[in-house]
């Protein structure tokens, strides 16, 4: 049985459940007298199930398929949806109370659909549904009615038999009273069966009105159907305990004033729990699925799902896939609802517990429009001075971002880093560098001395290298914003931005020498900046090396080699005739105080060539001056 079928309204007197004596099985006898109430044909119905079948479940997951019932009957019988579903928890001196009261009636609670109420004296607890009433075939295992509705948690038609079974393994005794019988489920020499015993009575109180009488707790045996949970009577303090029914309450997530979040975002897709109590948790259509928190990769938010396929011990949802599906739709109708405060939290999801249920799948499952709202606050975020990068590019990409683009590198997992790149233009270090240069223009150098060395210079130190010596360099006009290299291999071309061409822009209020001449601009001015070469040169390397990484130490190496080549590179030679001959002079940068000593390494090889000679005017090594060590 997975729910209790709606009937119309019969009156009929309220009777309390008296069990049957377990070891005899006999029919009570019968009462009459003033209420006119008589039992009549007792039957046997018996299960074909172990009494150790579903062994793991314990009390609390038994009182959990009968609210279920309880609730799916009462959302079916009065076409109420999920949403309607609002029962009260009340505290009284003798008794606990959950009721669930008409929609239009939740101020005042005088007309109700239903009850749950648990008797402090007795340690009784008492279930009923209004007008509603069961059939026989409602015992028969795998009988439900509930398959076809959506809006319903129970599927499986066996959920009444097996919560039987377990609170009678349990110690406690529990009956049905609707339509006009008694049903008793026993557990002994017999097996497990239930007794069906036919109630008739005359009806004491043909004005009562079933909406009132539930708000009363009060229910009627050929109009309602209500369960009652009580002490065996065999046993002695074996009642149920004020922290026992609570604990049983704690299976649904509904009730106001006991199991109802603080703070939870309701949508149609599903509910998102906020309430950190609630961590974890996950529940479908209100009830609680108990393994769910067990996985190695537990929820950090708590979700009531909507729908869901469980498995028969009611424990997990069973389709993974569907799973997360549901957990999408439900984080985007939030976001839809209250982006300003969702959005962040569901992308401080994505970026720091990549691994958690909460966002699985995102990459695959997440709509378009979604994909593009967390691109656009990860921009307002960045504010343009910072740049994300997969959590799989390697150290040279990472470096490349502080040291090229000038920004502060920012890791993404690959999950985020997958969802942006299916609809957001967020790229690769390298994709930025060629975006900012794709259609740039090619400049010339200007006419200075300060440029053309550096154009030369920077030529001259590609040549030293066998990988290196046939890239050709380009000067490109960008925006003051732009990378200063970038290099692109299937042209060969590394690519400079123009700005390494302006002194006052490689030395801004800081020059490197105090005595330069105000013309560092002109064509003829001299040369001391061998330092910009060297900086530039720390920039294009890694850059060539590239899907090679170089080692600091390496790089370092290289680095000082050069600084030794340009400090010895002549520049501003000229060409003299006097009446004695020919007198070739240049200029380089190394001090005369190491003139003083001359050694082999520092002799000048003065070569003249006719005009035409553009071998030699074009030369950028002299001699052997190569080197094999870039990777």
């Amino acid at each position: 049985m997975d729910q209790y079928i709606d009937k119309g309204p019969v009156k009929e007197t309220a009777f309390s459940l008296h069990p049957i004596d377990k070891s005899k099985h006999e029919t009570p006898h019968c009462e009459t007298g003033k209420q006119g109430i008589y039992f009549d044909c007792e039957e046997t119905f018996p299960f074909s199930i172990s009494s150790a079948y579903v062994k793991d479940w314990d009390t609390a997951a038994a009182f959990r398929e009968l609210y279920q019932n309880w609730k799916d009957a009462i959302l079916e019988r009065f076409g109420l949806d999920r949403l309607e579903f609002q029962p009260f928890y009340d505290d009284q001196d003798d008794y606990v109370s959950v009721i669930v009261p008409e929609t239009s009636d939740r101020g005042k609670h005088c007309r109700a659909l239903g009850f749950i109420k648990y008797d402090k004296l007795t340690g009784r607890v008492t279930i009923a549904n209004s007008c509603a009433h069961l059939k026989h075939e409602d015992l028969e295992l795998g009988h439900s009615s509930k398959r076809e509705n959506a809006n319903l948690a129970g599927c499986h038609g066996e959920g009444l038999k097996l919560a039987a079974l377990a609170m009678l393994r349990n110690g406690y005794s529990m009956g049905i009273k609707a339509s006009n019988t008694y049903w008793n489920f026993l557990l002994g020499g017999s097996g497990f069966h239930c007794q069906l015993q036919q109630f008739k009575g005359v009806d004491i109180n043909t004005q009562s009105e079933a909406a009132s009488d539930m708000a009363q707790l009060r229910s009627n045996i050929g109009r309602d159907v209500t369960v009652v949970i009580e002490p065996n009577i065999e046993k002695e303090d074996n009642g149920i305990s004020l922290a026992t029914f609570q604990q049983w309450l704690e299976v649904s997530l509904d009730i106001r004033g006991f199991s109802y979040p603080t703070h939870i975002l309701e949508t149609d897709a599903g509910d998102l729990i906020l309430d950190l109590n609630y961590q974890g948790r996950i529940y479908l259509k209100g009830m609680l699925l108990p393994a769910a928190n067990s996985e190695l990769k537990p929820y950090r938010l708590g979700y009531n799902f909507p729908r869901g396929r469980v498995n028969r011990d009611r424990q997990i949802l069973v389709d993974s896939r569907e799973e997360a599906d549901i957990v999408r739709r439900i984080w985007e109708a939030a976001i839809q609802s209250h982006e300003e405060v969702m959005l962040p939290i569901y992308i401080n999801l994505l970026r720091n517990f990549p691994e958690a249920p909460d966002v699985g799948s995102a990459d695959q499952l997440l709509e378009k429009r979604t994909k593009n709202l967390i691109w656009k606050h990860l921009l307002r975020h960045a504010k343009g001075k910072e740049f994300y990068y997969s959590q799989t590019s390697n150290p040279q990409s990472i470096g490349m971002v502080r040291e090229v683009l000038k920004k502060e590198p920012i890791r993404l997992p690959e999950t985020l880093w997958g969802l942006l790149r299916s609809v957001a233009p967020i790229r690769t270090p390298e994709e930025e560098q060629n975006e900012y240069f794709r259609n740039s223009e090619v400049c010339a150098p200007p006419r200075t001395c300060f440029a053309q060395t550096i154009q030369r210079a920077l030529q001259a130190c590609l040549a030293v290298f066998p990988r290196t010596t046939h890239i050709q360099v380009q000067f490109i006009q960008s925006h003051k914003g732009a990378p200063d290299v970038f290099f692109d291999r299937q042209q060969g071309v590394l690519k400079v931005h123009q700005r390494w061409l302006d002194f006052t822009s490689m030395h801004g209020t800081a020059p490197c020498r105090d005595l330069l001449s105000n013309e560092v601009n002109d064509q003829s001015a001299s040369f001391f900046c061998d330092h910009v070469i060297e900086d530039l040169l720390r920039l294009v390397l890694p850059t060539l090396c590239r899907p090679f990484i170089m080692a600091k130490v390496a790089e370092n190496k290289i680095l000082l080699n050069i600084r030794n080549m340009l400090r010895y590179m002549p520049h501003r030679i000229e060409v003299i005739q006097t009446s004695q001959g020919l007198v070739i002079t240049w200029e380089d940068n190394e001090t005369s105080s190491f003139r003083k000593y001359p050694t082999p390494k520092d002799l000048y090889h003065v070569i003249l060539h006719e005009e035409n000679c553009t071998d030699g005017r074009s030369g950028l090594l002299h001699g052997d001056a190569g080197m094999r060590s870039l990777p």
